[in-house]
């Protein structure tokens, strides 16, 4: 939904380690958007925030376990912000999250190495290692499932006939096309069709986390089985 003025939003940082070695002792920014400040910060989910960028430190973030993935990632942060009656609705905001430093093993006899990635989210260290960051994006595609990808995604939206999404569920595999930890909206349901989908879902092993419905329109937001 439309976030406004007064709103409380949550923000959540997901962190993994594709590599082989455990990563230790991390220290992750995140740096807030323009118009956005410290004070407007009401849950700081063990950060400190100073000059508008949000610090977890070693302490926050002792280890990250080696081989993991999105799907799998074993630290969460989160944090939330009540959205000032400053914020500029034709505005995009976009806060930026990554890992400022790490610690890793190099061998048996050597102390643990200090890692700063390149295109640091802090510009004023000298990187050593490639980079460790990510943006939060949104890719959206259009076409038929055949023209995408089956690689899992994080958000995955539909917005058209329920008899259509009832056929994508029951022979197009659509939730396969869902991240574990990802989301299915499923949108432009008339209401009395609505059960119709949520058979289907639930058939295909998805489970409703939340409906919406504005006069007889329905839209669901559905998770994978486990999730």
């Amino acid at each position: 939904t439309a976030q406004v003025a007064g709103d409380t939003v949550t923000y959540t940082i997901r962190i993994w380690n594709d590599g082989n070695i455990a990563a230790d002792d991390l220290e992750v920014w995140d740096r807030l958007p323009t118009g956005i400040q410290c004070a407007d910060v009401v849950a700081l989910g063990g950060a400190t925030c100073a000059s508008d960028v949000l610090v977890w430190d070693a302490t926050d973030i002792p280890t990250v376990a080696e081989n993991t993935t999105l799907g799998t990632a074993p630290v969460t942060l989160t944090y939330q912000v009540l959205l000032p009656t400053t914020v500029d609705p034709a505005r995009t905001y976009t806060n930026t999250a990554g890992v400022r430093r790490y610690q890793a093993d190099t061998n048996a006899s050597d102390a643990p190495y200090v890692y700063y990635p390149a295109t640091n989210i802090d510009p004023t260290v000298t990187p050593n290692t490639t980079a460790a960051h990510d943006t939060s994006q949104i890719t959206i595609r259009e076409g038929t499932l055949a023209d995408v990808s089956p690689a899992p995604y994080d958000l995955v939206v539909v917005n058209i006939l329920a008899p259509v999404i009832v056929g994508l569920l029951r022979e197009g595999g659509l939730l396969g096309y869902v991240a574990p930890a990802g989301q299915l909206v499923l949108s432009g349901i008339i209401d009395e069709q609505a059960p119709q989908v949520i058979a289907a879902l639930t058939a295909a092993g998805g489970s409703v986390h939340e409906m919406l419905t504005v006069r007889d329109w329905v839209a669901i937001i559905a998770h994978p089985a486990g999730t």
